[in-house]
């Protein structure tokens, strides 16, 4: 990445986003903004989350409470689905035998002229001998030519390609790290309208809590579009002493408490929405914004202190390779009620 690169990017609204981290306090904001952060190479991964770096205040680092919103930005790379907008490679076998196919042809044109110079050569060469003699308009539109050559060659030169909507597409990222005390909450409202979307940040032994639903009304009433991070997974192994199957039932306990939460947002604006236009039945609108499903892929499981996390499509990529099944299969089998048995032929069942 050059600076040039960056001042470009900036220029580029479509590819610039605003996020925001919403979360209880103590439940691993600044930690998992360090892990962003130590991402693109600012911070190492070893110091996420003990330098706190979003913390600039030294009362912030004494207390060790986010008191102020602060943003920082970053780049991010469209990683999914490299594979269908890959194009084709120089050294494939069409790329060459096209390339064989023109050059015959080159050589074919070549050869029918007589004088070895091509007919559009030789129009190109009385088109620019009259515009000489017509007051030195030649001289101009062959400076201009070249201007536009020039100009093309840097652009083509840059090898990231700005602007472009797809998996090969960099995103210019403002993360914002907000507040998670009560004390606070003018600064989480204010990060929420500046905010294009928002990590709802989840304490996976704590759970829902106080400033949980705050902040999701809070989101909720600026429509803002939200994705659930369930953070410090690796304590319901380290600590709870979980099972696998026990930690599956957590996480979808806690997934279910925050969508009743939205839900209940969803049910008061449609009661009031038909109270003030009179009419019997509540209609539900917007409710699938703020609705988390791992199958959606709205929905992150993570350990920020370790630096790690994954959302069920990374899972489902993860598994398909080697279980050899195709990954939208993997996406509705993943998440619920279902076992993978390998002695029947990697069959799929509802019942252990």
């Amino acid at each position: 990445l050059t600076p040039d690169v960056i001042k470009k990017l900036q220029t580029r609204t479509k590819n610039i986003r605003n996020i925001c981290i919403l979360a209880h306090i103590d439940h691993g904001k600044t930690t998992l903004s360090d892990y962003l952060v130590s991402s693109n190479g600012i911070i190492s991964s070893r110091l996420a989350g003990k330098i706190r770096y979003l913390d600039s205040r030294d009362d912030e680092q004494e207390r060790g409470i986010t008191m102020k919103s602060s943003s920082i930005a970053l780049l991010y790379k469209h990683a999914h689905g490299t594979g269908s907008s890959d194009k084709q490679s120089p050294s494939t076998p069409s790329s060459q035998s096209h390339s064989n196919n023109k050059n015959v042809s080159q050589q074919s044109d070549d050869s029918s002229n007589k004088d070895g110079v091509s007919v559009k050569k030789k129009r190109q060469k009385k088109k620019k001998e009259g515009d000489k003699g017509e007051g030195g308009r030649g001289w101009a539109a062959e400076k201009k030519k070249k201007g536009r050559k020039v100009r093309k060659t840097r652009d083509a030169g840059s090898k990231i390609k700005i602007g472009k909507r797809g998996p090969d597409g960099i995103y210019m990222v403002n993360l914002i790290d907000s507040p998670g005390h009560i004390d606070f909450c003018s600064e989480v409202s204010t990060a929420v309208r500046f905010s294009d979307g928002g990590i709802v940040l989840v304490d996976a032994v704590e759970g829902v809590c106080s400033q949980t639903r705050t902040v999701l009304a809070q989101a909720w009433s600026e429509r803002l579009k939200c994705c659930l991070v369930i953070n410090k997974i690796d304590k319901l192994v380290t600590e709870l002493k979980y099972q696998p199957s026990e930690i599956y039932a957590h996480c979808n306990r806690i997934i279910e408490q925050v969508n009743a939460v939205c839900s209940s947002f969803a049910s008061a604006e449609a009661m009031e929405r038909a109270a003030k236009e009179k009419k019997g039945q509540a209609s539900y609108e917007n409710i699938e914004m703020m609705m988390f499903t791992p199958e959606m892929g709205n929905v992150a499981f993570a350990s920020a202190y370790d630096t790690w996390g994954f959302t069920l499509l990374d899972a489902a990529e993860f598994y398909s390779e080697r279980l050899q099944v195709k990954k939208s299969i993997l996406m509705r089998t993943l998440w619920g009620e279902y076992y993978y048995r390998s002695d029947d032929r990697g069959q799929w069942i509802t019942q252990r």
